[in-house]
């Protein structure tokens, strides 16, 4: 208990001021473990965004992100996967990916049992990791009508050698099974997040940040992505989909990743940024105002 109070505290120190910052309000919660947040905005609410982060991090990097969601009017639900920010679980591990996309259809189930009329309008925001769990989720939806659109930034749909080679993978489907929490030695590094020196410093000084994944969460996000290229293959429909994606990226294969975008959206739908990295809202501060306010246009068009 005293492990999470700390991490709470730590979580203050870095947040407290981003959050003064912003005329709406805010409560936070535990649900099935998972930390999470609800940004209120101080006019009525058009609709209500449930946001879900990339691997490693947390949802607290995203306030500027939320503040902009909230001066358009809408609500946003942020949470923290398990094993991640203040959620609970072992740091940066899972023993099976679907139990991320579990979590997320629990934080639709309470967005909507807390919701007056279950009325309001529902959209979904997912970056890297956090837009594959969507884009699986998504996939696996019986009633696509509860999800009125989703924006996914970098999703993990296609991930190059790079980020987690053959070897590797093959040397962890024996290990998960004896040692399932050992560090996978494939640790991100903050150079091919963004461009921006500003948020690199951020995410130095960022005790929240998980320094590394385990065997078994590296083998379950390739597992994961491979699940998402079946689904790619499939006739489908699917809610409104709107998708961001760095030219230059090498946390997930851009190339891939763009010509599936393609396919699924076509051009009117796919931002993509030129010179780009993996995390662009977290880009210099023009590019990342662009990315947001495309976002925002995106959910506002669906209403």
């Amino acid at each position: 208990m005293k492990k999470y109070l700390l991490t709470f505290l730590i979580f203050i120190t870095f947040q407290g001021v981003a959050l003064s910052n912003t005329p709406a309000m805010f409560s936070e919660n535990y649900h099935a473990g998972l930390y999470f947040k609800i940004h209120t905005p101080v006019g009525p609410s058009q609709g209500t965004v449930l946001l879900t982060h990339g691997v490693l991090e947390h949802s607290g990097r995203y306030q500027h992100f939320i503040e902009l969601l909230n001066q358009q009017n809408f609500t946003v639900y942020s949470y923290d996967l398990r094993g991640h920010g203040l959620s609970y679980g072992v740091r940066g591990h899972i023993r099976k990916f679907q139990s991320y996309v579990d979590d997320l259809e629990r934080m639709v189930n309470l967005i909507k049992a807390e919701q007056v009329d279950g009325q309001q309008p529902l959209f979904l925001f997912g970056h890297s990791m956090g837009g594959l769990i969507t884009f699986l989720y998504i996939n696996q939806l019986k009633d696509q009508a509860i999800i009125d659109g989703v924006a996914l930034s970098a999703p993990a749909l296609h991930l190059p050698l790079k980020t987690l080679d053959k070897v590797k993978l093959t040397f962890a489907k024996g290990l998960t099974k004896i040692i399932p929490k050992m560090a996978a030695g494939v640790p991100i590094r903050r150079e091919d997040l963004t461009n921006d020196l500003q948020m690199l410093k951020k995410h130095r000084e960022d005790q929240l940040i998980v320094p590394d994944l385990t065997i078994s969460l590296g083998l379950e996000l390739s597992r994961g992505a491979k699940k998402a290229q079946a689904y790619l293959k499939e006739e489908k429909t699917l809610p409104p989909l709107f998708i961001i994606q760095g030219e230059n990226d090498v946390i997930v294969d851009a190339t891939k990743n763009i010509h599936a975008a393609t396919e699924l959206v076509g051009s009117e739908n796919l931002m993509i940024i030129s010179e780009g990295l993996h995390e662009n809202l977290n880009s210099k501060p023009e590019v990342r105002k662009k990315i947001m306010e495309r976002i925002g246009a995106f959910y506002k068009a669906q209403l």
